[in-house]
């Protein structure tokens, strides 16, 4: 039977009794209001700016090893903190809880479980970047790990090393001994438990409730013309909301998306969005707490999600 290192298995047995990972919401890179999701009327352009310098708010609900919060991330947002001057007009928050859905613990009742769309492999991912989110200090910093653990968050073999990836990324963006200690603990700390439990709240006070993820809320605001625009740039998206000075020297000059041939007006073509819906969610969590998925027959995969079972389960591979 496969050996796993001491740090995988806390990480999954933080998992079960419901550590997942919240925002730092104290730096750049944090919420400055409640979503309400609401939709808005006519324009995808969001003003509801107090002061012409304000910045745009723009927070992104997701789920690690989903395929379209994966694109949205490594490809819009990517782009988008590549260009100078992209957070001196827009604040971004990461809320990595998505398609969660969230119990409290069957054994401490200060705790909760956490069970993930795409199973615990899932869960473990998103309590790294989390964690990451919450110790990393730098706003830049902050999305060039995120980036890296979402170009490499595929594998949903839940006795993968997560420790490798993760480290690599902290080797990759420079991070400190420190940070990455800090990182490490924050993944089996009750702290994290606490905090994760706000993010569910968080997400799951959306008005009205999302359907899928990624998705996307400005100002407070979410319709399908906002999430179109963000998801084929959010940087171009920022440029043209935000109404401040301080818009950056990259923004493109004001165009028109349309072309005319022949006289004939030709509108540019967007992409469809790729998301992960709610509805494609397991059965109910709360009716099936202690069930065990039997869709790989190893016994090294784990699906319950109760403390005492992980607890079981560890006994074993100890």
């Amino acid at each position: 039977m496969i050996r796993l290192s001491l740090f995988t298995h806390l990480v999954r047995l933080a998992v079960v009794v419901g550590v997942l990972l919240i925002v730092d919401t104290a730096n750049a890179v944090s919420a400055t209001g409640t979503a309400t999701g609401t939709t808005s009327t006519g324009s995808d352009i969001v003003n509801v700016n107090a002061n012409v310098n304000d910045k745009v708010q723009v927070e992104l609900y997701y789920e690690s090893q989903c395929p379209g919060c994966r694109e949205m991330i490594t490809t819009s947002f990517y782009d988008a903190y590549q260009k100078d001057g992209f957070l001196d007009m827009v604040d971004v928050t990461f809320i990595p809880y998505g398609n969660a859905q969230e119990s409290p613990g069957s054994d401490d009742d200060t705790l909760y479980d956490f069970k993930c769309q795409h199973g615990p492999s899932e869960c473990i991912f998103n309590i790294i970047e989390t964690c990451a989110l919450n110790k990393i200090q730098c706003p830049y910093a902050k999305f060039e790990f995120i980036n890296c653990i979402e170009n490499n968050d595929e594998n949903r073999n839940v006795d993968q090393d997560y420790e490798k990836i993760a480290l690599n990324c902290a080797i990759k963006i420079n991070l400190n001994d420190t940070v990455v200690e800090e990182i490490k603990m924050c993944s089996v700390s009750k702290e994290g438990n606490e905090l994760e439990h706000d993010m569910a709240v968080k997400t799951e006070s959306l008005n009205p409730s999302h359907t899928y993820v990624p998705y996307v809320v400005v100002n407070g605001v979410h319709s399908d013309d906002i999430q179109t625009d963000i998801t084929d740039s959010v940087f171009d998206y920022v440029c043209k909301t935000y109404m401040g000075t301080n818009k950056s020297s990259n923004c493109p000059s004001p165009t028109t998306s349309a072309t005319t041939t022949f006289g004939f007006e030709e509108k540019e073509d967007k992409k469809d969005n790729v998301v992960c819906y709610r509805s494609d969610h397991h059965a109910d969590f709360n009716n099936n707490k202690n069930n065990v998925d039997n869709d790989n027959d190893n016994d090294d995969v784990i699906a319950a999600t109760t403390t005492t079972a992980v607890l079981r389960r560890r006994q074993r591979l100890m």
